[in-house]
């Protein structure tokens, strides 16, 4: 039971941080420049390997 509550609560962070790695994104690409979008890949890049991490420490484990 709690550990669902737990999977609910990181994937709605998930969500919430996703909305706004998406705003950033339009802010970005609105302006876009070559910098700019080598420092979206870097943040991108970031954000996936976070989230890969996260799935392995939270959502593998359920044995």
């Amino acid at each position: 039971m709690i550990p669902s509550i737990l999977m609910t609560m990181t994937n709605f962070v998930w969500m919430v941080s996703d909305w706004w790695l998406y705003r950033a994104i339009m802010a970005l690409t609105a302006r876009s420049t070559a910098r700019n979008m080598l420092v979206f890949k870097k943040l991108f890049l970031m954000a996936a390997l976070a989230m890969i991490h996260n799935l392995s420490k939270y959502g593998l484990k359920r044995d």
